[in-house]
């Protein structure tokens, strides 16, 4: 399994002022809790889109979060097979215990190839420790799920990626994970390949496609 990790595009809470930048009077009253994507942010998921439009995804598993969900929309676009993505509340960000999705009319209307989960769950106050459990979950489930060749799109948040995520799918334990942030830049792709043997680390916060990176002073 070749596993893409991709923290969703610049969201209209990066920004110092998120009510300076307009958003689609559609999503309100969620938008305060769930933001949408800035024009930045809708620029910088077209540009891994176009990015990763070689490929071929047989899975795309998505936080669901309006910011991710519009993330994978925009990558998948440019996919030949559209494949549906799937809503994966495991996915979310940590401190989601206000969360509250969009309504499945609203995200179906917009996104109609959004498989929406059959039971949402509210995941509630987490310690750093319940995230880590919910982490390595996820790890298990897709690598349970797609043992074989398969290409797997996951997009989900920068905290929750940095921090749990990425290590747990590279099999770190919890106590090197926890003094170990690898990072999750707004578009950013990380590559993870694993084989009978090895899980090799490819790619880690790929962003250039973005924006390139300047050297350090």
């Amino acid at each position: 399994m070749t596993l893409y990790l991709i923290r969703h595009a610049e969201a209209r809470h990066n920004l110092p002022d998120p009510a300076a930048c307009p958003y689609d009077p559609r999503f309100e009253p969620y938008e305060h809790r769930d933001h949408s994507l800035t024009p930045q942010g809708e620029r910088q998921a077209d540009l891994t889109g176009r990015l990763l439009r070689e490929l071929h995804f047989d899975a795309a598993l998505v936080s669901p979060y309006h910011r991710t969900i519009a993330t994978a929309a925009a990558i998948m676009r440019y996919q030949r097979n559209k494949i549906p993505f799937e809503l994966l509340s495991e996915l979310e960000e940590c401190g989601s215990d206000t969360f509250t999705m969009l309504p499945e009319a609203l995200a179906k209307s917009i996104y109609p190839h959004l498989i929406l989960p059959q039971t949402p769950t509210a995941l509630g106050k987490e310690s750093d420790h319940e995230r880590w459990l919910r982490a390595e979950r996820v790890a298990a489930s897709v690598r349970k799920r797609y043992g074989g060749t398969e290409s797997v799109l996951i997009v989900s948040h920068g905290h929750f990626l940095s921090s749990y995520l990425t290590a747990a799918f590279l099999g770190l334990s919890e106590e090197k994970a926890a003094v170990l942030c690898l990072g999750a830049r707004n578009a950013a792709v990380t590559r993870i390949q694993y084989t009978d043997t090895r899980i090799i680390l490819d790619t880690l916060n790929e962003s250039v496609h973005i924006a390139p990176l300047r050297p350090l002073e």
